[in-house]
């Protein structure tokens, strides 16, 4: 990997996913415990943040993003106390193979750094109504010397997951995820120490030379994959969607990441070049990655919830109202927050097509939706067994009724019958004081036959009248094995 290339600006961007609501609003410099000491003086950690979004976006995505729509409701954390953060010196640990490979790019090995410097250049914050949050950490690197592409690149793959952070030289060590939940007044534990992350890598170099599409291409992929230079690249199809419409601005983009290079190759290079970063990563590009990576693990998190092991009446019965309410919140997603079109111009357009593809969200929508209409079906399916049973015992309990009145009347009619009275005068004398018990008799015995005619015409109606509930009860029986 070539990396006698001049950086002249970067940024790295992390969209760290919480599948919960943090309160963020609420915290203040007292209320949290965090490895940096904060003003004495309460005051709110958070500030409300407001979207400068690219006019280009659609309609519904500017008002998505709107500070009184509670689709989305975002925060920054304040500047002030992002100040103390970075005051506490936070130094990437690199790892042993790290070292080595950064030994090979350089001529001094005794000057390689064991660490390097993380500057937080941003912090937000964002609320979905689906229920989660996400946290997106704009970092760069401080080094004393040029940077070098082997540093960017050893950096992106160490934070992405594995990786340990000192602050202040102290002995402790953090990973990214844990200081990330302790900004937002959250615990930590041991599953943040190896949870993936999604990046977007920016990366502006001015190099006398342009990149020749295959260098370029290489850099990028290696920053969207999060590979370092152990990884000798054969082929990258499937797994990496570039964007090389210009021979100065190139994208990358995979399921672990993105990256965004742009070759300025002179110094009266245009304006939108020179400020790309505030021009179009962040009012345009940012959003995109953000509605993207809240999509994809939004539908991993309601895969779970639509994972259910059904395999007895009394079971779909009990979890019906946990149906519906699902049901109800997969209906609010999938009409907020997928968007097959995003933009009015194609480079916007392109890039989250590419990104849907990459990540497979259009294949994992579709399954979630056949998700949401078995989940309509089985609850169809409950209601219309209630309604059956139900109809069955009043139309039992009619039949009753009117067997009843019947039977009494025919009793009385004939003790009136003179023939009868002459045949069998016996009967007629006892007959009037049976005539209730004999009526309650009858009509029991014809509401029992009523029922159990109409029961079974219920259950017939279950295998055959509705057989799309069935068999999405028996599908969902193979696919989830959840209780």
């Amino acid at each position: 990997m070539n990396t006698e290339i001049n950086i002249n600006d970067h940024r790295i961007t992390l969209f760290y996913f919480f599948d919960h609501h943090c309160p963020v609003e609420k915290l203040n410099s007292n209320s949290i415990t965090f490895p940096v000491s904060f003003s004495a003086k309460p005051q709110p950690l958070w500030e409300n943040h407001s979207y400068n979004l690219n006019k280009d976006l659609i309609s519904s995505i500017h008002q998505l993003f709107h500070y009184n729509n509670h689709s989305i409701k975002s925060w920054h954390f304040s500047k002030q106390y992002l100040r103390s953060v970075n005051q506490a010196n936070i130094q990437l640990q690199l790892r042993k193979r790290s070292k080595q490979r950064l030994q090979q790019t350089q001529d001094d090995e005794k000057n390689t750094a064991s660490s390097i410097r993380l500057i937080f250049e941003q912090l937000l914050h964002h609320k979905f109504r689906s229920g989660f949050s996400i946290a997106c950490l704009e970092l760069k690197l401080s080094s004393k010397q040029q940077l070098t592409l082997t540093q960017l690149n050893e950096t992106v793959s160490a934070l992405a997951r594995f990786n340990k952070l000192k602050l202040n030289n102290s002995n402790n060590t953090y990973s990214l995820g844990q200081l990330i939940r302790l900004l937002h007044g959250e615990s930590t534990s041991e599953k943040d120490k190896a949870k993936r992350v999604y990046t977007h890598s920016y990366l502006q170099t001015n190099n006398n030379t342009p990149f020749t599409e295959q260098h370029s291409q290489d850099i990028i992929s290696r920053l969207a994959l999060h590979y370092t230079s152990d990884y000798q690249i054969k082929n990258t199809q499937g797994r990496v969607e570039t964007i090389d419409d210009y021979h100065n601005v190139t994208h990358a983009l995979a399921q672990e990441g993105s990256a965004t290079l742009v070759q300025l190759n002179s110094n009266d290079a245009p304006e939108i070049l020179k400020n790309y970063k505030n021009a179009v990563i962040r009012p345009a590009h940012q959003p995109i990655h953000l509605l993207a990576v809240h999509l994809e693990n939004a539908m991993q998190q309601y895969q779970k919830l639509t994972s259910y092991w059904i395999n007895q009446p009394k079971k779909l019965k009990k979890h019906t109202h946990i149906l519906a309410d699902i049901e109800h919140q997969l209906r609010n997603f999938r009409l907020n927050f997928f968007h097959p079109v995003i933009s009015h111009i194609n480079s916007h357009n392109q890039i989250q097509q590419k990104l849907y593809r990459v990540k497979q969200l259009d294949a994992q929508f579709n399954h979630l939706g056949k998700n949401t209409d078995i989940i309509s079906q089985l609850i169809k399916h409950q209601h219309q067994t209630r309604y059956c049973k139900l109809a069955s015992f009043g139309v039992a309990a009619a039949g009753y009724l009117t067997s009843f009145s019947i039977i009494k009347e025919g009793i009385e009619s004939l003790n009136e019958w003179q023939i009868l009275k002459q045949a069998a005068p016996h009967i007629t004398e006892n007959l009037h004081h049976y005539t209730r018990s004999l009526s309650l008799v009858g009509s029991l015995i014809i509401f029992l036959c009523i029922w159990i005619i109409a029961h079974r015409h219920c259950k017939h109606s279950d295998h055959h009248s509705h057989g799309a509930s069935h068999h999405a009860l028996e599908a969902l029986h193979k696919r989830h094995p959840l209780e």
